[in-house]
Formats: structure tokens, C-alpha cells, sequence
């Protein structure tokens, strides 16, 4: 989504994709995109031999997550609650009917190298390895055009998420807590895949003016080209749950983010219509 008065960085990126569990290669060069089915042999002697012209690292999918497609877009908001099957993915589905056990944490965080919400080389917030490395790669093209993005809050622990969720039900109520602040087990945030991020012209805060300056309107458009999506977008809350969060970046993977990006979907609705189809 392009947003008025905002120009996209123009830059294209050449991206390979191997897919092991459905045995398929995706290459997107310039706007050309070519989907091939190969042997597990022939997809790894290709992309060796053509990783050297990616911009960008390979991403690998091992497998689907176990996701109920037929539930995956439901209303009825922490009811008839299942419990996630794998967090090892990166397509795993969090949300208010899918939950994470208390024991849930990712075992590849690791701090990532950017910039904190008071401009300080961060020390504390972690993300999943993978995640991390992109999301690294995403400050330094923002960087590089001028847009100076900080880090707020990455992986959060099942605890935290507790008493984070507890004081928010106190100070705002149980109703109103709910549209911004996840219970404990459904917030993406245990994955290790969320990031809340903020800006130097907003000091560092989050709100919702985030999606108006610069650098979360070049996030919308960008994001995706390293495996992020705004979780959870504009007038969509009556299907996500919770309120329009332009800071919310969650790693999902090259491939699926562009799906996504070019949609127009929340990952509810890549998790219906891709992942679901497939089975």
C-alpha cells in the first residue's frame, strides 16, 4: 500500500525463495516472478549456485505451522481457545484464539543491533535470530534514505506479558485493555518475531502518529521486502482484534510478507488463503 504523498525507495531487490516443504523455488527479479516445482537436489544446486546475486539472505520454510484455517479468522475473541503447535516457524499464528504455554520461548534470541527508543545502541531487546538479522538490514536501508527508526519492545516473555496485560486491565479496564494489549500466551511478542518500533521525530513513543511521518509510512511500504508486515493495520480491527498499530512489525518471512504487501491481507488472511489451500 502506497500511501499519498510518500514516494517508495524504487529499489528492487532480487529475491529466491525455497520452499522445502512444498518442493518449489520462487524467484522475483525487477517485478518478474517465477514459481517452479524442483527436487529437493535440484532446488539446493540452484540456489548455490545463484546465491551470490541475492541482495537479500535466502529463506528457508521447513514446514507449515499446524494452524486451523477454518478458524483462523474467527470473531468470537478468546474463545474456543487452541494451542499453537510449533513456534519454531516462521508463519506461526498468534493471535486471540491461537495461544503460546507459559514454557513457550524461542531458543535462537539474541539482541539486535540497533538503535533503542532513548538513541542508545540497544543492550536489552532480543528477537529470534533470523528476525533479527532482517530487521537489522531494515534500520540500515531506512538509514541509508534518511529515516531514522528506533526499537521499543521486542520479546517478551510469558510473566511480562502478564503483568504488562495486568497493569493495562487496571489502569484502562479489561474492555479497553484489550484492544491494545495482548493476554497472556496471544501476544506475538513470545514468539520472538514482533518488534514495536517508534522514531527519532516521535522520541521514541508509540502511537498511532507513527503511521503519518516519514519512516512508518516508508515501513508500509518497505517492510516487506525484508520479511515484515504491519501486524495490524488500519480498519481491520473487527477481524484482528486489536486497534490499528502502525509500530507493530512481525517477521513472517520474504515470500509470505509479499504476498501479503501485495494483497492487502492481514497474516490471518495468508494463513486462510495460502497456507489453508494448500492443504
Amino acid at each position: 500500500m502506497q500511501r499519498k504523498g510518500m514516494k517508495s525507495s524504487g529499489k528492487r531487490h532480487p529475491i529466491f525463495t525455497w520452499n522445502f516443504y512444498e518442493g518449489e523455488i520462487v524467484v522475483t527479479k525487477h517485478g518478474f516472478k517465477v514459481k517452479k516445482r524442483f527436487s529437493l537436489m535440484t532446488g539446493v544446486i540452484f540456489l548455490v549456485a545463484l546465491g551470490g546475486w541475492t541482495e537479500l539472505p535466502l529463506e528457508a520454510t521447513y514446514e507449515r505451522p499446524a494452524v486451523d484455517a477454518e478458524t483462523a479468522l474467527k470473531a468470537n475473541f478468546y474463545e474456543d481457545v487452541k494451542i499453537v503447535d510449533g513456534l519454531d516457524s516462521y508463519q506461526v499464528l498468534v493471535n486471540k484464539n491461537f495461544a503460546l504455554t507459559p514454557d513457550d520461548a524461542p531458543k535462537d534470541l539474541r539482541v539486535i543491533q540497533v538503535l533503542d527508543a532513548n538513541r542508545n545502541f540497544n543492550l536489552t531487546i532480543k528477537m529470534r535470530s533470523r528476525a533479527a538479522d532482517m530487521v537489522e538490514q531494515l534500520f540500515q536501508a531506512a538509514a541509508a534514505e534518511d529515516y531514522n527508526l528506533l526499537a521499543v519492545s521486542g520479546y517478551r516473555s510469558y510473566p511480562h506479558q502478564k503483568d504488562l496485560y495486568e497493569y493495562y486491565v487496571q489502569e484502562h479496564g479489561k474492555k479497553e485493555a484489550d484492544r491494545f494489549s495482548a493476554r497472556p500466551g496471544h501476544s506475538e511478542h513470545q514468539t520472538g518475531l514482533a518488534l514495536d518500533v517508534s522514531s527519532i521525530s516521535l522520541d521514541g513513543k508509540i502511537t498511532e502518529n507513527f503511521g503519518e511521518t516519514p519512516e512508518g509510512i516508508w515501513l508500509v511500504n518497505n517492510a516487506h521486502l525484508f520479511g515484515f508486515i504491519i501486524r495490524y493495520p488500519e480498519e481491520r480491527e473487527q477481524e484482528t482484534g486489536f486497534m490499528y498499530e502502525p509500530w507493530h512489525l512481525r517477521y513472517v518471512g520474504i515470500a509470505p510478507a509479499r504476498i501479503i504487501q501485495q494483497n492487502n491481507w492481514i497474516f490471518e488472511e495468508y494463513v486462510e488463503n495460502v497456507l489453508g489451500m494448500a492443504r
